[in-house]
C-alpha cells in the first residue's frame, strides 16, 4: 500500500533539527532537548520512531543522570523494579507473572493491564541510563519471559476482550508495547511480531472503542482515540508496518480538533468528557500526554500531521490547562470523578506540557515551559521528581538551569463557560467554582468512584493558597460531604451520589476589564459576575446564587432560597478547611481572637457576626447586616475507599474548622451577603465591616447585582427582566443575561452582555448614564448591535452560538 506523505510545510516544520525533534524546543537559547542526535539519525523512519518513543521514556542513553533531582527519580525507579522482581513467579508452566496478578480462569481484566504495566516499569529500569539495572541480563530475562508468558496467556490473537475495553485497548498494549520497545535489542523477532498482532487484534482501527463484534462499537473521542492512535503507532513501528502507521497518524486530527458540542476543548478553554463533564483535570490532561507522545513519534516524518491540524489544538495549552494548575495540584472542579482518587497532583501536567513543547513553535514552546518553571519553583507539597518518568525528570532539570523565565498566571477571574466553571487569581491565591446546568455535570460517580459527590456542583468553593498547598491532599476522604464550602444546601442524607446534572440552564457569567487576542478570544478580564439558578440534589429546594469578582475579593450572594426537606434544615456553608497552619487554628470573629475555637469538638451558634477570619486562609464579612453563625471545630477521618470502591483503605484524619448559615427547614425567600477576601488578616477584615469597598444594589429572585464604585465597577445578574441602579449607571436587562460595566479610563467604560442559559438568539441590556453625558461608541464585538438615545446605550448581542461568553462594547464619553 502506498503511504500517503502530508504537506512538505510539515515535513520542513521537524527536520533538519540537530537534536531530534528541535523546532520550536527553543534550542538555541535553552538548549535542552530528550531528543539525541543518535534518534534523528536513525536508519529509517521505524527505527527513528523507535527510538524517539524509548527516549520520550527513558531519555538518551548517554543522559547526564548525576543531578540528585534526577538521582531521586532513579531511585524511585529502582526500588519498584526491585519489589517487582521479587514478585515474579519462576519456572515453565505457570499460570501468571507476579504473584499477585493472575492470567488464567480470570473475570477481572485488570490483572492482565496491571501484569503489562509491571513489565513496563522494570524495563524502564533495565533502559535507562545511570539505573543499577541497566542492560542487567537477569532483569532483561524477566521481561521478555512475561512479555511471553502474557501473550501467550491471554494477550493474543485468540482472546476476545472481557471486563473493561481498556484494558485491552489501552491500558495492557500501553505497558506491552512501552517493555517492548525498550528491550527490543534482546526481544525474539516472533514474541515481536506476535505483540503488535495481537494490539491489531484488539485495536483493528484506533478511531473506533470496542471491538466490531461489539455492540458498544463506536467512534472514539479525546485521550482515548489519541492512546489508541499511540499503541497502533508503536506496535506498527515494531514491526515496519507503514500502512498501520498511517492509520494511526488520520486518527489523530479529529482527537486534538477545537470542538463546539460533545467532547473535546472547547474555544473558551473549556474541556468536557463524557458528554459532559468538565474534566480539563483528568482526561484533558491525558490528552497532553497522550498527544505529545504521538506528536513528538510522528514529527519530521512522512506520517507528519500539517500545522494546520496541530496549531489549534497548541494555542489551546495556555487557555485550557494552565489557568487550572496550582503549583501542587490540579483543580478539584475540572477532574470529575478523579476527586475520589489521591493522584490529582500537577506533576503529571507539568510533564507531559515538557514533552509535549519538544517540537511545538518556539514561542509556545517557552511560554508552556516558562509557566512550568513557575510551578516547579513554587510547588513544595508535591515532588515532582518522585512522581514522574526519567525522561520527563531530564527535561524538568534542564528547564530548572536554562534561562527560560518563569512566568505566573495573570491574575483575575477567568470564565468557562462552556463548562460551567469559574477560578480568580489573585497575590497567592486562587479561588475556583464548581457550578452545574442542564448542559453540564457539576461532578460524576462512575465505576465506583466519587460516591459522595452530591453537592459538588452546588457552588462547591476551593481556596488554594501558594503558602498552604497541602489543603486538599486527603482533603477528600475527611471534608464532610453535606457541608462542601460555598454552597447552599437541604442537609438531608441521601444514598450513593448519582447523576450530577445541574436542574437549570441560568448559569454562566460576564466579564469586563481585559484584552482581546488577535484571534478575538477574551483574555485576562479584572472583574466578573457570575450565576447559579440552583435546583438541590434529591430535592426540591432551590436557590439563586451570585458571585462577583472584585480583584482581592469574592462577593457571594444568595437570594430567592426556598423549599427543601421536612426535617432538615437548608444551610449555607461560609468554610469548611482543613487546619494544615498554625494560623489557622483560631477564629477572629469581629476582629478579636476567640479562643475556645483552637479547641477540638468546639461548637457555638454565635449571633451578631460582622466579620470572620481563619488567619493564613481568608476573612469573611458580612454583607446584608450582623449575622448568626454555626461554628463547629472537628476531626474527620476517613479512607479514599470510603469514597471510591477499591480505593486505599488507609485512614487519614484531618481537624476542621466549619461556619455556615443556618435557613431553617423548608425557608420561604432566604438570602445571605457576604465577602470573602483572601488572605486577609482579622484587623483588615474587621476594618471592611464599614467599609467593604462594595454596596449591594439588589439581591432577590429578580436580580443580584453590586457596585464598587472605588474601581467603578458594576455587575448584575438579571433573572428576571428588570432595572437596577448602579453607582450613575441605570442598567436594564433581559431576563436570564448577566451585564457587567467597568470604568477603564476617566471618560471610557466597557459593558459585556452575556446570556448565560445558552438558550437565545438575543439578549438585551440597556444602560442609562447620567443626564449631561453624550455617550458614543468606541467599540463593539461583531455579535454586539448598540444604538444611542439621548444618555441611553442599548446593547443588542447576537447569542445564538449558544457559547454563554460576554459580548462587549466599549463608550465614551
Amino acid at each position: 500500500m502506498q503511504v500517503h506523505t502530508r504537506t512538505e510545510m510539515s515535513r520542513r516544520t521537524l527536520l533538519g533539527l540537530g537534536a531530534g525533534l528541535a523546532a520550536g524546543v527553543a534550542t538555541a537559547s535553552t538548549g535542552f532537548s530528550i531528543f539525541s542526535p543518535r534518534a534523528a539519525h536513525a536508519a529509517d523512519e521505524f527505527e527513528l520512531i523507535r527510538n524517539r518513543y524509548v527516549e520520550l521514556l527513558v531519555g538518551p542513553a548517554d543522559a547526564d543522570t548525576s543531578h540528585p533531582d534526577v538521582v531521586e527519580t532513579i531511585q524511585s525507579m529502582t526500588e519498584t523494579t526491585t519489589d517487582l522482581l521479587a514478585a515474579v513467579v519462576p519456572g515453565p508452566g505457570r499460570d501468571r507473572v507476579f504473584e499477585s496478578e493472575p492470567l488464567v480462569d480470570i473475570t477481572d481484566a485488570s490483572h492482565i493491564q496491571t501484569t503489562a504495566l509491571n513489565l513496563a516499569s522494570m524495563a524502564k529500569s533495565w533502559a535507562a541510563p545511570g539505573s543499577p539495572y541497566q542492560y542487567d541480563d537477569e532483569l532483561g530475562s524477566a521481561i521478555v519471559d512475561g512479555l511471553q508468558t502474557l501473550h501467550d496467556l491471554q494477550y493474543n490473537v485468540d482472546t476476545l476482550e472481557f471486563d473493561s475495553w481498556y484494558n485491552f485497548e489501552i491500558g495492557a498494549p500501553r505497558g506491552i508495547l512501552e517493555a517492548a520497545t525498550l528491550v527490543g535489542g534482546i526481544l525474539p523477532d516472533q514474541l515481536r511480531a506476535d505483540l503488535a498482532a495481537a494490539v491489531a487484534h484488539f485495536v483493528p482501527d484506533p478511531k473506533y472503542n470496542y471491538p466490531p463484534y461489539d455492540d458498544r462499537h463506536k467512534l472514539s473521542t479525546g485521550s482515548n482515540r489519541l492512546f489508541l492512535c499511540q499503541n497502533v503507532l508503536v506496535a506498527a513501528a515494531l514491526v515496519d508496518d507503514a500502512e498501520r502507521i498511517q492509520l494511526a497518524g488520520d486518527g489523530v486530527p479529529d482527537a486534538i480538533a477545537l470542538t463546539t458540542s460533545g467532547d473535546g476543548i472547547y474555544f473558551d478553554g473549556s474541556y468536557i468528557a463524557h458528554t459532559n463533564v468538565p474534566y480539563t483535570g483528568t482526561y484533558g490532561r491525558a490528552l497532553v500526554t497522550s498527544s505529545s507522545y504521538v506528536l513528538a513519534m510522528l514529527g519530521g516524518t512522512q506520517w507528519d500531521l500539517d500545522p494546520a491540524e496541530v496549531d489549534p489544538f497548541r494555542h489551546s495549552i495556555v487557555r485550557t490547562f494552565v489557568p487550572w494548575t496550582s503549583e501542587a495540584l490540579t483543580m478539584a472542579p475540572v477532574c470529575g470523578r478523579a476527586v475520589g482518587r489521591q493522584n490529582n497532583t500537577s506533576a503529571w501536567l507539568m510533564g507531559s506540557i515538557l514533552t509535549l513543547a519538544e517540537g511545538a513553535p518556539e514561542d509556545l514552546a517557552r511560554e508552556w515551559q516558562g509557566h512550568v518553571k513557575g510551578w516547579l519553583q513554587t510547588a513544595t507539597a508535591v515532588n515532582y521528581f518522585a512522581l514522574r518518568p526519567l525522561s520527563e525528570a531530564l527535561l524538568a532539570q534542564k528547564l530548572l538551569d536554562s534561562d527560560v523565565p518563569a512566568l505566573a498566571e495573570a491574575p483575575g477571574p477567568r470564565l468557562f463557560p462552556e463548562m460551567d466553571r469559574i477560578l480568580a487569581r489573585g497575590d497567592g491565591w486562587c479561588v475556583s467554582l464548581a457550578t452545574a446546568s442542564t448542559r453540564t455535570r457539576g461532578f460524576e460517580t462512575q465505576g465506583g468512584e466519587n460516591l459522595k459527590a452530591w453537592h459538588q456542583g452546588s457552588g462547591a468553593r476551593y481556596l488554594y493558597l501558594e503558602s498552604e498547598q497541602a489543603q486538599y491532599i486527603d482533603w477528600f476522604p475527611t471534608v464532610d460531604p453535606y457541608r462542601m464550602p460555598g454552597t447552599t444546601v437541604d442537609s438531608q442524607r441521601h444514598g450513593q451520589s448519582s447523576g450530577g446534572r445541574g436542574g437549570f440552564a441560568f448559569v454562566g457569567g460576564s466579564q469586563v476589564g481585559g484584552t482581546r487576542a488577535d484571534d478575538g478570544f477574551y483574555q485576562h478580564p479584572a472583574y466578573a459576575g457570575w450565576v447559579q439558578q440552583l435546583k438541590d440534589y434529591g430535592g426540591d429546594m432551590t436557590a439563586k446564587l451570585s458571585w462577583f469578582f472584585l480583584g482581592d475579593g469574592i462577593v457571594c450572594l444568595g437570594a430567592d432560597i426556598n423549599g427543601g426537606s421536612a426535617g432538615d434544615p437548608v444551610e449555607t456553608i461560609i468554610e469548611n478547611r482543613a487546619i494544615k497552619t498554625d494560623d489557622m487554628q483560631r477564629w477572629f470573629i469581629n476582629g478579636a481572637a476567640v479562643g475556645e475555637s483552637g479547641q477540638d469538638g468546639w461548637r457555638a451558634t454565635v449571633p451578631g457576626v460582622r466579620s470572620m477570619t481563619l488567619p493564613g486562609s481568608a476573612g469573611f464579612v458580612m454583607l446584608d447586616g450582623p449575622r448568626t453563625v454555626e461554628f463547629v471545630r472537628d476531626a474527620r477521618s476517613g479512607a479514599w475507599a470510603d469514597i471510591s470502591n477499591g480505593r486505599s483503605t488507609q485512614v487519614h484524619t484531618n481537624t476542621f474548622h466549619t461556619a455556615w448559615l443556618d435557613h431553617g427547614t423548608q425557608p420561604d425567600g432566604a438570602s445571605f451577603a457576604y465577602l470573602m477576601v483572601p488572605l486577609v488578616t482579622p484587623d483588615e477584615a474587621a476594618a471592611r465591616e464599614d467599609d467593604p469597598g462594595v454596596e449591594v444594589v439588589r439581591n432577590d429572585g429578580a436580580v443580584q447585582a453590586v457596585s464598587a464604585p472605588h474601581i467603578g465597577f458594576v455587575s448584575a445578574n438579571f433573572h428576571e427582566a428588570a432595572t437596577i441602579r448602579g453607582g450613575p449607571l441605570v442598567v436594564t436587562g433581559s431576563a436570564e443575561t448577566c451585564v457587567s460595566a467597568v470604568r477603564t479610563q476617566r471618560h471610557r467604560m466597557e459593558i459585556a452582555v452575556a446570556d448565560a442559559s445558552q438558550l437565545h438568539d438575543e439578549r438585551e441590556a440597556r444602560v442609562a448614564f447620567p443626564r449631561g453625558h453624550r455617550i458614543r461608541p468606541v467599540y463593539a464585538d461583531p455579535t454586539a448591535e448598540v444604538s444611542i438615545d439621548g444618555n441611553e446605550l442599548t446593547v443588542t448581542i447576537d447569542s445564538s452560538a449558544a457559547d454563554g461568553r460576554s459580548h462587549h462594547v466599549e463608550v465614551e464619553w
